[in-house]
């Protein structure tokens, strides 16, 4: 039911004006086997990039996915028209995109070529000295 109640919440966001199918993505916490909030997207790429995003902080510290990133993963969960309101989720269940180690890497990789401001993040979570 809470999940449900969530997916209603999200959908209020989106702009009946959308033509396009959005897919419905959460993170998932695997220790503790549940999903965080629901959010859409209109493909895996932009998905990742929102996810990136929320890695670090505006002061540059990680967030808690990048601190523990081991422990959780990005999913698909459904995928939703906004010009009907149709929702269609997989019979067999969520779809792993991304670890979340994966976009972690990624995200020090670029911050290692591009900013000098990224000491405090990579120190953080451990990741100065690693290619």
């Amino acid at each position: 039911m809470l999940v449900l109640v969530r997916v209603i919440s999200v959908l209020k966001v989106v702009s009946m004006e959308q033509e396009d199918t959005m897919n419905v993505y959460c993170v998932f916490d695997k220790k503790m086997k549940a999903a965080g909030p629901l959010f859409l997207a209109k493909d895996e790429g932009e998905a990742v990039i929102l996810i990136e995003r929320s890695l670090v902080g505006q002061d540059g510290t990680p967030s808690q996915l990048a601190m523990f990133p081991e422990d959780y993963c990005l999913m698909e969960v459904a995928s939703f028209n906004p010009r009907n309101c149709d929702m269609f989720m997989s019979l067999d269940g969520k779809r792993v995109v991304k670890e979340m180690t994966e976009l972690v890497s990624r995200v020090v990789r670029v911050f290692k070529a591009t900013a000098a401001t990224a000491d405090k993040f990579l120190t953080t979570i451990g990741k100065e000295g690693e290619e």
